[in-house]
């Protein structure tokens, strides 16, 4: 029995959890170099959390599991991998459009003086279309 355990988590587990420990220690040094720009930045901790959402469906992209419908909708079938996909797609949008109207948009304002209102206006219409949901 100890035997079998050993063997599944040497086949299917051991490679995951090193990947994941090592992001994991990865982690505090890119906080610590993107805070150097924005103090609250938590672009380390994205970026660690997407690599491991894309090492996790790449490793695991030919097991049954990932595939398994879990629920049907008509003729659509909701798995593991599409809600991961979906999760990685939408908040990739948010943080993609939230960087660029932290990051680039002020200089614009501030070379073209605008109006407070305006650069409200214009960060929402960047924004939204990003990020239907909000």
């Amino acid at each position: 029995m100890l035997k079998v355990i050993y063997e599944h988590i040497n086949e299917y587990l051991i490679i995951p959890i090193i990947v994941a420990l090592t992001l994991l220690l990865i982690k505090p040094f890119l906080n610590r170099i993107f805070r150097r720009k924005d103090p609250k930045s938590q672009l380390g901790t994205w970026i660690v959390l997407y690599s491991f959402m894309i090492f996790f469906l790449s490793y695991y992209q030919n097991d049954s599991w990932l595939f398994y419908s879990f629920i049907s909708l008509g003729s659509w079938g909701i798995n593991l991998n599409l809600l991961i996909v979906s999760i990685l797609i939408l908040t990739l949008a948010y943080h993609i459009s939230k960087f660029f109207t932290k990051l680039f948009l002020p200089a614009i304002y501030n070379r073209y003086h605008l109006d407070v209102g305006i650069q409200f206006t214009f960060n929402r219409l960047l924004h939204y279309p990003a990020n239907p949901g909000e």
